[in-house]
Order: C-alpha cells, then structure tokens, then sequence
C-alpha cells in the first residue's frame, strides 16, 4: 500500500509538471503493469515528445558494421542493441572492475565548429580509455552516451566512426549505450 502511495505521489507531481511526465511516461508505463495503478493512463507518445523511436533504432541497424569491428579479438556475451552488456572474464586470473565516465568537454565546440565529428567520437574514447589505463586496468568495453535534440544519423554516424576506430586500436569492444533524442532539452547545432 506504501508504494502505491508514493507512485500515486509520484504521479501527481509528474502530472503538475507536463514536461517531466513527458520524460517519465514511459517508465510509468511499465511500473503501472507491476503496480496497476487504479486510475487511467494518459496516453502520451514518444512522437508527441518529438522523439522518432523508429529512426532511433534505424541508426543502431546503420552502424552495425562499426560495432562489429570492435569485436574483432574480443566478443560480448550478449547481442549488441540490448539495454545492458556484458563480457565473459573466465581468461582472467583474478578479475576486478574498474570504470571510467568523462566526456569530450568544452572541446566539443570546436569540433562541432569546424566539422570534426570523427575526432569528437576519437577523444571520447580516449578520455575514458585513459583513465581506466591510470588505474592499470585492461580497457574491455566501453558504453556511450550521446544526447542529441534531434537525431541526424549521418552526423552520429561519424562520431560513432571515430569512436570505433580508436576503441579497435585499444582492442576495446563498443558495446553499445544510449542515443537520446532529447527535443528542448538539449539545443539544437
């Protein structure tokens, strides 16, 4: 009864904010199966957010090709695509992990301003690369996250190019994350 208080909570705030039950519409989705909330749904849509789910997954189909060459020495345990990855480490004597999260930066700037979105997805890479490597791990797979207002698939595709060339020279497995359609949220340019 507790939780079916504070989702009833949950969902009245959401409802006072249009934007925010926007953002969440989806997870309440799936939590009013598990909860069965007892009053109606609103029927929003990612379309409506402005969000294009089918191009979405059209431009997880287009860089398949990408993925694939970073599992040239090292395979994931799982198909690429999923909403999680994993990595076998039975040839590892004593495994420990280890993570690493940066981002390109203000220098995202001035790749975007003189067109060098290969190199955006190169650094990326590389930041997160090297602070694994300061901790004297081994670099096994890497998740992304890009979060766009609008999803340009040639424009993700070359940063996404770049990312999986350098993560092949690290023998490092692209093993997927999110690409965030994200209109209003995030400026477009």
């Amino acid at each position: 009864m507790r939780q079916l208080q504070s989702a009833r909570c949950f969902r009245s705030y959401l409802e006072s904010k249009p934007c925010l039950h926007l953002w969440f519409c989806a997870s309440l989705s799936l939590l009013a199966t598990v909860v069965a909330f007892p009053f109606p749904m609103s029927k929003h849509t990612y379309k409506q957010a402005g969000v294009d789910i089918h191009e979405a997954a059209s431009f997880v189909d287009d860089i398949g090709a990408l993925v694939k060459a970073t599992q040239k020495k090292r395979k994931l345990a799982n198909a690429f695509g999923l909403f999680a990855a994993g990595y076998d480490l039975a040839k590892y004597k004593e495994p420990m992990i280890f993570t690493g999260c940066d981002g390109v930066g203000t220098k995202l700037e001035l790749l975007l301003k003189y067109d060098l979105l290969e190199n955006a997805g190169k650094d990326l890479v590389a930041m997160n690369v090297n602070d694994v490597l300061t901790c004297g791990a081994d670099p096994i797979m890497f998740l992304d996250y890009v979060g766009v207002n609008q999803i340009k698939k040639r424009q993700l595709a070359r940063i996404i190019a770049g990312m999986s060339e350098y993560l092949q020279s690290c023998n490092c497995i692209l093993a997927g994350g999110e690409t965030a359609e994200m209109p209003g949220a995030v400026l477009d340019g």
